[in-house]
Formats: C-alpha cells, structure tokens, sequence
C-alpha cells in the first residue's frame, strides 16, 4: 500500500514524506518504488541526501541489491565524497552525497558549482533521508537548489516526523513536504492538513 502511493506521487511529480517506523522498511520501499520507476525510463536520475557516511552507505548497499533483483539495463552508481569529479552518464544514475557535500560544493570552486549545476539538470527524484532534519537551512537550502530548474518528485524519510514538540516546527516541515504524509499506520494514506 505505501508503495503503491509512492509510485503514484513520483509519477505526478509530487512532495511526500514517507514516515514509518524504525526498522519497518522504508528505505527499501522507497528504493523498490524508484527502482520501478527507473525501468520504465531510458535515462533517469535519483539523488539520495543523507547526513550520515552510514545512512548514505545503506542507501548504496540497499540499492544494489533491489537493482540486482528488478533492474532491467545498467545502473550508475556514485557517491559523492572528497573533491569529486562526477559526471553523469546517461542511462540510469543513483547519486548518493551528504547535505554538508553538497552545500560545500555549491559555495566552492567554479567547477564543483558546474557539476552541480549539471546535476540538477538531470534529476528527476530526491531523495532526503531523515527528512525531519529537512527545514534546517543547509538541508533546505541544498533540496531547494536541486529542485530550482525543473521540477522533480522530492520524497522525506523519517520515524521521527516532528523536529520537535513545537507546533510551528512541525508544521514548516509539513509544509516542506506538501503536507502529504505516506504512513504505514493510515489506511487511507491521504493528504494532511494538520502538521506531520
């Protein structure tokens, strides 16, 4: 069921934070839904944003394992780290970096800021990992510079849904995520007016 939601919102270009618990699934159900997306295209790119070497390193292994078992043609897979010089081939691409990575590219040397720009062209999904973090300024600065030339599907991870216990965090990262929560918990996995 909340794949299935996953996969209708990706398709319609939309913001979503998907909350389940710990340990319930959700990188692989996100993961399984892109990989079903990702067949039916020729040329698609994700972008997975993590804060951790350990969440960004699960993101790859968890991959590669879905994309061993439904992948369909060749999957490019990169990490950025360190001075990278990634280019983007076309095809399938599943980019995995750090919000901090990422923010210090886009303030660097002329040709981190040219991948980047590059990259933002070809994006078709973001992916935040613990998406509560999301409205803090580098890790909303860095998802609102990706999404800034064409829109793309932006998807939230969490367990935790609320930054905190006031009400007015909790509704900027509604907000942040259209308001539209996928839960393991709600049958009819709707839209939400009230905070995450």
């Amino acid at each position: 069921r909340v794949k299935e939601k996953i996969l209708q919102d990706i398709l319609r270009r939309k913001k979503m934070i998907v909350h389940m618990p710990t340990g319930s699934g959700k990188t692989r159900t996100t993961l399984a839904s892109i990989a079903e997306v990702m067949n039916k295209d020729k040329n698609f790119c994700v972008i997975w944003l993590a804060h951790t070497d350990e969440l960004c390193d699960q993101a790859i292994e968890t991959m590669e394992y879905i994309w061993k078992k439904v992948g369909k043609e060749k999957l490019n897979i990169h990490r950025i780290i360190g001075n990278s010089n990634l280019k983007i081939e076309d095809g399938k691409s599943f980019i995995v970096a750090s919000y901090q990575k990422l923010s210090s590219m886009r303030t660097g040397r002329e040709s981190q800021v040219e991948i980047l720009e590059n990259l933002r062209r070809k994006i078709n999904i973001i992916v935040a990992d613990e998406a509560h973090m999301s409205p803090a300024y580098t890790f909303s600065s860095t998802i609102n510079f990706l999404t800034s030339i064409d829109e793309t599907a932006t998807i939230g991870l969490t367990a935790t849904p609320g930054r905190g216990i006031q009400h007015n965090q909790n509704e900027i990262l509604a907000n942040f995520f259209g308001k539209n929560r996928i839960s393991i918990t709600d049958e009819n996995n709707s839209n939400v007016a009230d905070p995450i």
